[in-house]
């Protein structure tokens, strides 16, 4: 096997101040080398380094999993000033700050038409996520409704973001009707945005519910219905 000199290494099922060691696999030639540079993905962990191991302590409110990043400058490559860097190994600790950090984006969506209910509450998508203590989560959100022949004077359409069945978010959109001896259309596009503050590591579920009309004479359906999230350093 040829030389590694970089290497992403990954940690899961961490417990809270029990150290855990990986091999990281950097070696010259077979020789094996501790890394000069070692970059947790985020959070708050002691990482400490050898020519073998990369070990790493989880701390409290930190997430049971992270990749830490190893690598080793290779004489070729090792262009150091004169008297050499002292503070090697580079090993960067703590949580990200406006810069960095930990920056993830997850998407659901659904392009199927869901036929809703009068006077009921559908979910029409929803994802699990988990992110750091005292990072952000930002949700963006939008669901085509439609209803089609109302009769009543009025629509109302509520969109409802949820943690764990718990409403924190909600849009109304409302439409006036005509006079009850004329029908019309209601097409709209609700868009939902909201930041939270993250309070623990724990996955919770969020979704996106829609509340419908109640008393509705016409067809009312959800379609093209999209959810982003981004988990935004602190």
């Amino acid at each position: 096997m040829g030389s590694i000199l970089k290497n992403i290494v990954s940690f899961t099922g961490l417990v809270v101040d029990v150290p855990t060691a990986l091999p990281h696999l950097l070696n010259v030639n077979a020789r094996a080398v501790a890394p000069h540079v070692v970059l947790p993905e985020f959070g708050s962990y002691t990482v400490t380094v050898s020519t073998t191991n990369v070990t790493v302590t989880r701390l409290a409110g930190s997430a049971a999993a992270v990749d830490v990043y190893v690598e080793h400058w290779h004489s070729y490559e090792d262009a150091e000033p004169t008297g050499g860097i002292s503070a090697l190994p580079f090993i960067l600790s703590g949580g990200g700050g406006s810069g960095g950090g930990n920056i993830q984006h997850v998407e659901d969506r659904t392009l199927l038409a869901t036929a809703l209910p009068d006077n009921a509450t559908t979910n029409v998508l929803g994802v699990s996520i988990g992110a750091e203590i005292g990072s952000y989560l930002q949700f963006s959100a939008i669901i085509n409704y439609q209803n089609l022949n109302e009769t009543t004077a009025t629509s109302l359409v509520t969109v409802l973001l949820k943690e764990d069945g718990v409403t924190i978010a909600t849009v109304r959109d409302v439409a006036a009707g005509v006079a009850a001896d004329g029908s019309f259309d209601m097409n709209s596009a609700i868009p939902l945005t909201w930041w939270l503050t993250v309070a623990d590591i724990a996955d919770h579920a969020y979704t996106i519910d829609v509340t419908t009309d109640p008393g509705s004479t016409g067809t009312q359906t959800a379609e093209t219905a999209a959810l982003f999230v981004n988990n935004l350093p602190a």
